[in-house]
C-alpha cells in the first residue's frame, strides 16, 4: 500500500511542476499507451476468435455472445449468416488489431523518449536557472553542491514520470483484461488472481529491502561525487 501511495505521489509532485506543455505530451502519451494495451487485448480476443472460427464456424455463429453482438450492432448480420464471410473476417481481423498495435507502439516509444528528454531538459533549465540567481554567501557554501546533485538526477526524474505512465496505463489494461476473464470463468479467473497475488507478493518481499539499500547507497555515492567535484573557492579573511 505505501509503495502504491509513492507511486501516485510521485507523479503527482512531477506533474505540478510541469508546464502546460508538458503536461498535454504527458497526457497525450498516457491516452496512447491505454489504446495500445486495449489493442494488445483486442488482438488477443481475436486470435482466440480466429481459432473458433477455424475449428467450428457454425458454433460461432450460433453462440450467444454473437446472439449479443449482433443485436447491438445489426450490420453484422451479414457477416455471421455466410461462414466464409465469417471467415474472412476472422483472418483479417488478428492482422489489422497487429498492424495497428505496431503503429501505436512505434509512436508510444517516440512518445516515451522525447518525453523523457524534455522533462530532463525542463528540469535542468530550471535548476540551473536558480542556481545562477542564487545570491554569493549560498554559492560558496556547501549547499550548491546540492544543485550538480538535483542536476545529475534530471533524467531519473523523467523515467519516474514514463514508468508512473505505464505502471497506470498496465493497472487498466490488467483491469479490463481480468473484468473480462472474471465475466467468462470467473472460477478459473479467481485461482489465477491469487497464484498470482502470493508469487507478487513473495517476490517482492525477497527484492524489496534490496533495492532500497541499492538505491539509498546509490544517492549517497553521486552526492559525495558531486561535492568531491564541487570547485573549492577562496574567501579572503
Amino acid at each position: 500500500m505505501n509503495t502504491l501511495r509513492l507511486l501516485f505521489f510521485s507523479f503527482t509532485r512531477i506533474w505540478a511542476v510541469l508546464p502546460t506543455r508538458l503536461r498535454r505530451a504527458t497526457t497525450t502519451l498516457f491516452v496512447a499507451m491505454i489504446v495500445l494495451g486495449l489493442l494488445e487485448l483486442g488482438g488477443i480476443m481475436s486470435l482466440s476468435l480466429f481459432v473458433g472460427v477455424l475449428n467450428d464456424p457454425e458454433r460461432v455463429q450460433q453462440s450467444k455472445y454473437a446472439a449479443r453482438l449482433i443485436e447491438y450492432i445489426p450490420l453484422l448480420i451479414p457477416i455471421f449468416a455466410d461462414a466464409r464471410v465469417l471467415m474472412l473476417v476472422a483472418v483479417m481481423v488478428p492482422i489489422l488489431m497487429i498492424v495497428a498495435k505496431n503503429v501505436v507502439s512505434a509512436y508510444v516509444t517516440w512518445k516515451t523518449g522525447l518525453l523523457g528528454g524534455e522533462v530532463a531538459g525542463y528540469v535542468g533549465y530550471e535548476i540551473m536557472r536558480r542556481f545562477v540567481y542564487m545570491p554569493y554567501d549560498w554559492h560558496i557554501s556547501s549547499m550548491s553542491a546540492d544543485a550538480f546533485t538535483k542536476m545529475s538526477w534530471r533524467h531519473a526524474l523523467g523515467q519516474v514520470l514514463i514508468q508512473s505512465l505505464v505502471a497506470y496505463s498496465n493497472f487498466i489494461t490488467a483491469g479490463l483484461l481480468f473484468l473480462g476473464l472474471f465475466v467468462y470463468a470467473p472460477g478459473l479467473t479467481m485461482l489465477v488472481l491469487g497464484v498470482m497475488a502470493v508469487t507478487a507478493v513473495a517476490l517482492y518481499g525477497a527484492i524489496r529491502k534490496n533495492i532500497d539499500r541499492s538505491s539509498q547507497d546509490n544517492a549517497a555515492a553521486q552526492a559525495d561525487e558531486s561535492r568531491a567535484d564541487q570547485p573549492r573557492f577562496f574567501v579572503p579573511g
